[in-house]
């Protein structure tokens, strides 16, 4: 037993009988493997255990990678990685032209597994995801940062570094609204951006679909982005016209009327409108959530929205800065919020407003904030700027 012992311990490569992965909640053994390129059968040392971990690590996909085996004969043995996943908070788009993005998620399940729709934030993770879809696209990738200016989210996209610039837009299948119109809002915004679909998408839903939406035209779609160099076409399905259906409120009630044409920034406004009033009753981070469903063969929509008051806030103390004592004196006698009221959001700005008449013209700006104090009161803090 000694004997077998020594020899083994000894030896340069084995022959790796089985490999166990340990320490997974993103990822599957089989992406890991797929990745590291190591099969049972191999002959493997230790040094390749260590290029292994190294691999791992520089993807920036996981924080730690240990290794250990174990023999199962005279020279073979079984490998186990016990791994750390990164956190992975930042999520991904993949915005190629002539590209859809599933089919190429589907090439990267299949031959880069580890990639995936989101990532760690980290330089390595954007490296590996960079050369990834370089051996896809067979040409150079870049990363940047873009917002989502309907659900605010930081999306880290990735496409190719030579993209044509937007040049002149062009819209197709228009009837109900003129095509020349649609131009004349989009192009101002689009002209000179690289062309990518994501990004015309956001124009579009951002300035064109509202118009639509206004006419109640719910279901508006744009089902082809196309750039020859830097002409981008945009073809339009106008949709049907839509009336409201079902309205259902839970935590509010919006004026909306039923039977009418589904006017959406209409609707979106008074559904606002209740949180306004919620907030004026000192709810500051009252929201909503609404959901809306079309019914097509009857050609009428279903809102069901719920509101979410969240706590009731009161007025503590009024802060001014950047007034002298006569001009603090004077804009202090005109706050009529005593404090213990509930806190109303619309009373500040109606004060700035008044407070501008008493302070002379030497002021051009203003900055306020709400600081807590406590579990449920707010102190309002009004900085007043000279030009």
């Amino acid at each position: 037993m000694f004997l077998f012992l020594a020899f083994f311990l000894w030896q340069a490569t084995f022959e790796l009988a089985k490999i166990d992965i340990q320490g997974l909640t993103r990822f599957t053994p089989d992406a890991v493997l797929q990745t590291i390129g190591l099969k049972p059968g191999a002959n493997v040392g230790k040094a390749s255990f260590d290029d292994v971990c190294q691999k791992l690590v520089r993807s920036g996909l996981f924080e730690g990678c240990d290794w250990k085996y174990m023999p199962t004969s005279a020279s073979g043995i079984a490998l186990t990685l016990q791994l750390k996943e990164a956190q992975a908070p930042q999520t991904v788009r993949l915005t190629l032209p002539g590209v859809s993005e599933s089919q190429l998620w589907d090439w990267l399940r299949q031959n880069e597994p580890l990639v995936q729709k989101t990532m760690p934030a980290s330089d390595d993770a954007i490296e590996f995801y960079t050369q990834a879809i370089r051996r896809f696209l067979k040409q150079d990738v870049v990363s940047s940062i873009d917002t989502n200016l309907e659900t605010k989210e930081n999306i880290l996209v990735f496409r190719p570094a030579n993209l044509p610039k937007i040049e002149s837009i062009k819209f197709e299948g228009t009837k109900v609204i003129d095509a020349a119109v649609l131009e004349k809002i989009a192009a101002p915004i689009a002209q000179g951006m690289l062309f990518t679909e994501f990004d015309v998408t956001q124009i579009l839903d951002l300035n064109v679909r509202p118009i639509y939406e206004k006419l109640g035209r719910l279901n508006v779609k744009f089902p082809a982005i196309k750039a020859a160099g830097g002409a981008v076409t945009v073809q339009v399905d106008e949709g049907g016209v839509y009336k409201v259906g079902k309205v259902t409120a839970t935590g509010g009630k919006p004026s909306i009327s039923v039977g009418e044409i589904a006017d959406w920034p209409a609707i979106r406004a008074a559904l606002d409108a209740v949180t306004g009033e919620l907030r004026n009753q000192g709810h500051l981070s009252a929201r909503y959530k609404v959901d809306r469903t079309l019914n097509d063969s009857a050609g009428t929509v279903d809102i069901k929205v719920a509101y979410e008051p969240g706590k009731r806030f009161t007025f503590g103390a009024l802060k001014l800065n950047g007034l002298n004592a006569a001009q603090e004196s004077a804009v202090r006698r005109i706050w009529m919020l005593p404090a213990g009221a509930p806190m109303n959001a619309a009373y500040v700005d109606e004060f700035i407003k008044a407070a501008f008449g008493k302070i002379g013209e030497e002021y051009s700006g203003v900055a306020s904030q709400m600081e807590p104090v406590g579990e449920s009161a707010v102190d309002v803090v009004i900085t007043f700027r000279r030009r």
